[in-house]
């Protein structure tokens, strides 16, 4: 039986998310928690969106959202809508095409989920350099 792992904001392994995909003037990092080097099932991490930014993707992988501090909104591309508030879901499906957006004036501080695991795919793997760099030390997250 495989050992019980604890992990906290401070193990969290961070990457930027490059100028180039972000719309408005923050910074947006993704901490990455749990992988492949743990499980070939899901990944885990956080996401921390600066006031008032968005990103586009599409989604290579079934992810799940809980938002921690602010607010978290996930738009589609054929209009649908959900903003997430401390401590709610937002659910997206493989192959959705969205725009992630964080509270104009406020940061925002999300858990992710994905299965399988974000780098298990060919596409992520495909555009992690176009779309991450890496960070040399963890970003500052406010009080939550």
């Amino acid at each position: 039986m495989p050992d019980i792992q604890k992990f906290s904001i401070d193990d969290a392994k961070w990457r930027e998310v490059r100028e180039q995909q972000i719309s408005g003037d923050g910074r947006i990092f993704v901490g990455d928690i749990i992988g492949e080097e743990l499980t070939n099932k899901l990944s885990a991490g956080y996401v921390l969106q600066g006031p008032g930014t968005s990103n586009s993707l599409t989604t290579s992988m079934d992810e799940v959202f809980v938002c921690l501090k602010g607010e978290y909104t996930i738009e589609t591309d054929d209009g649908q809508k959900a903003t997430a508030g401390p401590w709610e879901f937002l659910w997206l499906p493989k192959g959705t095409n969205i725009t992630y957006s964080g509270k104009e004036g406020e940061e925002t501080l999300a858990v992710f989920f994905t299965v399988p695991p974000y780098r298990a795919t060919e596409y992520s793997l495909a555009v992690e350099e176009e779309y991450f760099k890496p960070v040399r030390e963890k970003p500052t997250i406010t009080s939550t």
